[in-house]
């Protein structure tokens, strides 16, 4: 009988991206096996047509007034439903998560080692903490299996399909994190406006970051550009997925599109500030420029500025971003 496996997911969309090279492992060592996600509702949207998983579980705890009592209750419907996992795989490192896979019935629970949480798996697996984020969901897997298995590239599975007319660029000039992880808009403004004189342009992102693309989309309507669309929060997850694949390049900030443009081989420009780019930067993509600055402060990994000046965004400029564009162009 094949095994049925839970994997507790990060609930980041571009961390999550980073955990499928350790789900193709979790399938060679076990082929044939049946595996359950559980994770948040932006990352099972994500995953919803990935033939990888029988089925994808949104956890929904959190909805409750109470934390405790909503993990209680999730643990219960998903014991009564599904029964007894022989594994439980914990890609978080948050100690709620951990506490529900606790509840959860499983043979064995399996996670990274770190402090108190420890209590709460069966297997703790000692990870690199300077490693890519890749890397590190996979020597989970690695060390529970005894394995040395190479981190693949990560992937994922979309059923939409999108052909534009003309090459096209996507600009996606947001970042769930916060605002110390978006570069300027004007110049993602500027840059839309010099590439429209090549390439159709499409603007991406959720509906949060609607007042930020009409900033864009006003510039590109003063200056008289017609071949762009903004579809900023008016796509499903799937929707969007599928604009990214269509794409001859996209430039984002870090965040979960640029992840998503990684496992679906687009060309991406990405802008980093903040955060640890040697830790997220798109795996297993060729097509990649990182575009950032080395400057004392970062990387911070604030979601705001501590300094309140930015220069770790503020100090790229657009040409700089263009540049990296173009040498992926050609």
């Amino acid at each position: 009988m094949a095994d049925k496996i839970l994997i507790r997911m990060p609930n980041w969309l571009g961390d999550a991206i980073m955990a499928t090279p350790a789900i193709d492992t979790i399938l060679k060592e076990r082929p044939g096996a049946k595996l359950y996600m559980l994770a948040s509702q932006s990352v099972c949207e994500m995953f919803r047509d990935d033939d990888r998983f029988e089925e994808v579980l949104v956890d929904i705890s959190k909805k409750h007034s109470v934390r405790i009592e909503g993990i209680r209750e999730q643990a219960k419907v998903i014991n009564e439903r599904y029964g007894e996992f022989d594994l439980c795989f914990v890609l978080t490192n948050s100690t709620s998560t951990s506490f529900m896979c606790r509840l959860i019935n499983t043979k064995t629970r399996v996670g990274a080692k770190s402090g108190l949480r420890n209590l709460l798996l069966g297997t703790s697996v000692t990870i690199e903490k300077e490693a890519h984020q890749a890397v590190k969901y996979n020597q989970i897997v690695n060390g529970f299996f005894k394995t040395e298995h190479p981190t693949g590239p990560t992937s994922i599975r979309i059923k939409e399909s999108v052909r534009f007319d003309r090459p096209t660029i996507g600009i996606a000039p947001g970042a769930a994190y916060g605002g110390a992880k978006r570069w300027e808009t004007h110049k993602f403004a500027e840059v839309a406006l010099r590439l429209s004189k090549k390439y159709d342009i499409v603007i991406l992102g959720t509906p949060g970051e609607i007042p930020i693309a009409q900033k864009i989309e006003e510039v590109l309507v003063f200056n008289g550009v017609k071949n762009y669309k903004n579809l900023v929060g008016q796509t499903s997850m799937a929707e969007l997925m599928a604009h990214i694949q269509a794409l001859g390049l996209f430039i984002c900030n870090d965040s979960g599109p640029m992840h998503i443009a990684g496992a679906l081989g687009v060309p991406t420009v990405a802008i980093f500030g903040p955060t640890n780019y040697r830790q997220t930067y798109q795996w297993g993509n060729p097509a990649y420029r990182l575009v950032r600055h080395e400057i004392e402060c970062a990387p911070c990994m604030k979601r705001e500025c501590p300094l309140g000046h930015h220069d770790c965004m503020k100090k790229v400029t657009s040409q700089e971003v263009l540049d990296a564009a173009e040498s992926l162009l050609r």
